[in-house]
């Protein structure tokens, strides 16, 4: 199902649109660079996570998911 959505900020979406929004917010499974970095950054020095850390960590994510 591949639905685009515009957002428009002078109107709300419908409520099927935001049916459409959570449905595919719950199937995102995978988190961006700066999104590790940001929880990476509230136990241990954000400057210290590079791209070894990056794909440790999504690893991990994807071995959670799978079980």
């Amino acid at each position: 199902m591949n639905k685009e959505i515009i957002m428009n900020p002078d109107i709300l979406p419908t409520l099927e649109e935001w049916r459409l929004i959570c449905k595919m917010v719950k199937q995102q499974r995978e988190m961006s660079d700066d999104e590790i970095k940001q929880v990476y950054g509230k136990y241990f020095d954000a400057k210290n996570c590079d791209w070894l850390h990056i794909e440790c960590i999504r690893a991990i994510l994807k071995k959670a998911n799978e079980k």
